[in-house]
């Protein structure tokens, strides 16, 4: 109960006290006049939310950091009331999706209909809806409400950026030997047929075979005669650093693009090594399945995922969909990773290291698995520029020493410019060079004896 109905119920008690002892015909008037007014606001107040029904319509069920989600309400009045104001409140767990609204003189049969547009700002798996609907009588004595429990799931991928000059050395099949791996990725290497089944493809069907036997038969296929990546990516609580989100700038940020207060910002991320792992991630996931590479991802978050190596662009969005929702939040060093998991690798296969781990034993892991003949790929997040307490030096120096092929990135560089084919400096032999002092520096690819 409200204060304004407590007020009115107590006034009207008290008007009927004075009318009954003192029979005087104003406090009579008064106490019927307000019995009256309460009676016909409670009334008034069961059809406020009589015949309201609220659509809304999202623009699609996937989305990117940096991109809008167009979503379109629609709000109808099939009572026979008009409504003087309605209150929507919009339990949406998308940031900043701000879809609450108050509507306000919504005639008999009448409808509104508005559109939000919303900036992605933070990758995950987000729920839109439900929403509640609140109004009340004239002198809001009596409060109603009305849940709408529909929900629609959007998953937001993270921000990945073009790489037009990340140029890393992978391994190459010599000769014609072929990757034993079945793939529904139509190639150029058919391995065998087998029957039609629904769903086949009118490309894979093998017309000679078909004729001789009567019947449908269809090609199967194997992976191209090329090395595939496979992606580690280090989501280990111990080493991540998350820095406190500054306040809104503007100009350029991480990643080339603008501020947050431009309504343009298509790059920005949180001050946290793991967003920049997954944003490197993602970004090389989408630099090598469009230039026609196979590429697997393994990661111990909160569970370990396995994705096997694949093409096309049903395997990036499987890729940007499990980087959308992953989080620091694994019990599993780097070290200890890439020796369990990389025993499974071939000389065929080129790994490609995400890590922020300031331990260089993982350097050492690396180092064990080139004698192998695997060849390796480090993305190096540098710790050291967001907690300067974590020295990365070892991490380098012993990726020197090794002559181990990697890039380092830090805060506020921009991932272009970071993974960029043409090294800049290298840091050899102990050299401690710009590192020690804080600088940006770049290490890109040494060819491996």
């Amino acid at each position: 109960m409200n204060g304004r109905l407590a007020l009115l119920i107590g006034s009207i008690g008290f008007f009927w006290v004075l009318a009954f002892n003192t029979g005087d015909p104003f406090f009579s008037n008064l106490a019927y006049l307000g019995t009256g007014g309460l009676i016909l606001s409670w009334l008034w107040s069961r059809t406020v939310l009589a015949g309201i029904e609220l659509r809304r319509f999202p623009s699609a069920g996937t989305s990117q950091v940096g991109q809008r989600i167009d979503e379109v309400f629609e709000l109808r009045n099939h009572g026979r009331m008009p409504k003087m104001w309605l209150e929507l409140t919009d339990y949406s767990t998308l940031p900043h999706h701000e879809s609450s609204r108050v509507v306000a003189n919504l005639r008999r049969g009448g409808r509104r209909r508005w559109q939000i547009r919303t900036q992605c700002r933070m990758r995950g798996r987000f729920m839109l809806g439900p929403m509640r609907v609140r109004s009340s009588d004239p002198l809001g004595l009596f409060m109603r409400e009305l849940h709408l429990p529909a929900r629609t799931g959007i998953t937001v991928f993270p921000v990945a950026v073009d790489l037009p000059h990340f140029t890393p050395v992978v391994s190459d099949l010599s000769g014609d030997e072929r990757i034993r791996l079945r793939t529904p990725v139509v190639t150029t290497n058919a391995s065998s047929v087998r029957d039609y089944t629904p769903g086949d493809g009118q490309n894979r069907i093998h017309w000679l075979s078909s004729a001789r036997r009567n019947r449908l038969i269809v090609k199967e296929f194997e992976l191209d005669p090329s090395a595939h990546v496979q992606l580690f990516l280090d989501l280990a609580a111990a080493p991540e650093v998350s820095l406190p989100t500054p306040p809104p700038v503007t100009g350029p940020t991480v990643f080339g693009g603008w501020g947050r207060q431009s309504r343009t910002d298509a790059t920005w991320l949180p001050p946290s090594t793991t967003e920049y792992s997954i944003a490197a991630s993602a970004s090389v996931v989408r630099h090598f399945l469009r230039g026609g590479r196979a590429v697997g991802l393994t990661a111990y978050g909160q569970v370990r995922i396995t994705l096997p190596p694949d093409r096309g662009g049903r395997q990036e969005r499987k890729l940007l969909e499990s980087l959308a929702v992953l989080e620091a939040e694994g019990g599993v060093s780097m070290a200890e990773f890439i020796l369990n998991d990389g025993l499974h690798l071939s000389r065929h296969e080129t790994l490609m290291v995400v890590t922020a781990d300031p331990d260089p034993l993982w350097v050492q892991a690396l180092r064990e698995l080139r004698m192998r003949g695997v060849g390796s790929l480090a993305l190096v997040v540098d710790c050291q520029t967001f907690d300067p307490a974590r020295s990365m030096q070892a991490v380098f120096a012993e990726l020197a020493s090794a002559r181990l092929p990697h890039y380092r990135i830090a805060q506020d560089q921009p991932l272009a410019e970071a993974l960029a084919g043409n090294p800049q400096r290298t840091w050899l032999n102990g050299s401690q060079g710009d590192h020690a002092r804080g600088e940006p520096s770049y290490s890109q690819t040494l060819n491996l004896p």
